[in-house]
């Protein structure tokens, strides 16, 4: 307890000399501040750092430079901070300003030098002038005539801000719905979902448009423009029609992968029957399709079967009134698809398999669960099983050696199970169109050559593809080698031969020139022996060059 006290009181005699050694005489004393570019000359000049900011938060990194103790003080609101109020030579600290949710405001930040004792020396301060923005954010603008119910003609609108905001649609009630179309014209992004919501920082423009009104009410709605420093609403009011056909929700419903058993619409049309028309063989549903005038608001249920395509999709139902004057009510259905993922990557497997054996690996990239089928005792694989996951699972494959003169053949067959995916649905990988994938493995004994399955390097393009095989030959020399190929549902094969410099074992890789773009090929090696045989070996597995479907926006990835 003792040695602690000491220690104590030596760190506090050694603080207090350090400040006094920093009292260095008037002329030599010098102290000046550095902020975001901007600095001051030394305190004696009377120079500052003026900052003039709009009404957002904002922290400043002051740096000061001097060779004494020093200490800042504040004069201004609570809204402008420090976060050091005394130092010593070289250092900084962080100036934090609020919000301005009222009028322009001003603080002033002083650093001053100050001896040991802290009084403050003779010499002038070196000064930071804050000058920030009042709030501001408003439309313009801020009152419209009625709206007529039909045929309402766009009227543009002007957004006034210092700062970012939000501008959205804000609907009077569910039974008059959203009737109100932005469209932006100047300083503002619409949200990524393609929905009535858009945002900007400073000055916009933008127009609106109001879809007719069936409906034997006056209908209201409202633009509300909200920001971290105020809200501010435009009532948009729209006359009453004479006749009503109305649909709720008009606007495009999204739907998640796992599809929807209670898709609901609401139809309000009193004086005459209507129809909502669904295209043949829809993922879309309804039991019933055609409905009589009702002066209460009728709901339609409608099932939306899950999408196991992978893919987004759409569908438009059209909301159709018997009379004839008025047009249809289109609305789209937009579904996210299920990643029904399910892809073996071969890796090294399969390779030349010679009498040896050997270890290689292949991937397992699947959203099911899968399981690896039974295999010949000479094979081995780990793991045999796994869960769906978005991470690729190695599996490794281990063959015996071949201890015979015959060559013997098996396959590894990854299956994919019946799984259940997010929120409850469950897949048979059937229904996705998803079959096993099938691995074939050969394996030679005594002096026949080993020829592995071809693969296709990353280099595919629309119109060519290399590909790749193995050989190997311990006891029979090879004089010639080369690769047949074609393209799936031909019966003929193209024969490329090429030379080698190994006649025991090597590599021979072919570039296919003259292909078609968005093509499945598919090939197999083969090597001449001295005793006048050609061996083959497997076919690979199909592989498709790079292109774009006709008609499709996509660009597939060329599959290997």
């Amino acid at each position: 307890m003792v040695a602690a006290f000491l220690v104590m009181l030596a760190a506090s005699a050694c603080s207090d000399n350090n400040d006094k050694t920093l009292t260095p005489s008037a002329k030599d004393r010098y102290l000046s501040l550095e902020a975001e570019g901007k600095t001051t000359g030394d305190a004696d000049t009377e120079s500052a750092i003026n900052f003039d900011l709009n009404a957002a938060s904002k922290t400043i990194t002051v740096t000061v430079t001097s060779n004494t103790l020093w200490k800042v003080e504040v004069d201004g609101g609570g809204w402008c901070s420090v976060d050091v109020t005394r130092g010593r030579g070289n250092g900084q600290f962080t100036i934090s300003i609020l919000n301005n949710r009222a009028e322009e405001r001003d603080c002033k930040i002083s650093v001053m030098q100050i001896d040991a004792e802290g009084n403050v020396y003779d010499k002038k301060s070196a000064d930071i002038d804050i000058v920030q923005e009042g709030s501001q954010v408003f439309i313009t603008p801020s009152s419209v005539d009625i709206f007529p119910a039909e045929n309402a003609q766009e009227r543009e609108f002007d957004i006034v801000a210092n700062t970012s905001w939000t501008l959205s649609v804000r609907a009077e009630s569910e039974l008059t719905g959203n009737f109100i179309i932005i469209n932006p014209i100047s300083g503002m992004e619409q949200a990524a979902d393609g929905s009535q919501t858009f945002t900007g920082t400073g000055d916009a423009h933008f127009s609106i448009a109001l879809q007719n009104n069936g409906m034997a009410i006056v209908r209201k709605a409202y633009l509300e423009l909200k920001s971290e420093n105020g809200n501010f609403s435009v009532e948009i009011s729209q006359q009453k029609s004479e006749y009503t056909f109305d649909v709720s929700p008009n606007t495009t419903r999204y739907v998640a992968a796992t599809g929807d058993k209670d898709l609901k619409f609401t139809v309000y049309s009193p004086m005459y029957g209507w129809s909502v028309s669904i295209p043949k063989d829809s993922w879309i549903s309804c039991a019933q399709t055609k409905f009589d005038k009702s002066d209460q608001r009728v709901s339609v249920s409608m099932t939306a079967e899950p999408n196991l395509t992978g893919r987004e999709r759409m569908e438009t139902l059209y909301f159709k009134s018997d009379n004839d004057a008025y047009d249809s009510v289109p609305v789209a259905i937009v579904q996210s698809g299920v990643d029904v993922t399910f892809v073996v990557s071969l890796n090294d497997a399969p390779m030349i398999i010679s009498e040896d054996g050997g270890s290689f690996s292949f991937n397992v990239n699947s959203m099911f669960d899968w399981r690896v089928a039974n295999t010949a005792d000479w094979i081995s694989v780990s793991p045999a099983e796994g869960r769906q996951s978005h991470d690729a699972v190695s599996v490794n494959l281990a063959i015996d050696k071949n201890i015979t003169n015959t060559q013997r053949e098996d396959s590894i067959k990854v299956i994919p199970l019946v799984t259940e995916f997010a929120g409850g649905l469950t897949i048979d990988p059937k229904d996705a169109g998803i079959s096993p994938i099938i691995i074939p493995l050969k394996q030679y004994g005594g002096q026949r050559p080993a020829i592995s399955t071809p693969w296709v390097s990353d280099g595919i393009t629309e119109a060519q593809a290399v590909v790749t095989f193995n050989y190997y030959s311990p006891f029979l020399e090879i004089t010639a080698a080369g690769l047949r190929w074609r393209k799936i549902g031909d019966t003929g094969w193209t024969d490329v031969p090429v030379n080698i410099s190994d006649s025991r074992s090597g590599t021979v890789a072919v570039t296919l020139t003259g292909l078609s773009p968005v093509t499945r090929y598919e090939a197999y090696g083969y090597v001449v022996g001295t005793d006048g045989q050609t061996y083959t070996g497997f076919v690979t597995l199909p592989f498709t060059t790079a292109g774009r479907y006709p008609g499709s926006s996509d660009n597939p990835t060329p599959s290997r």
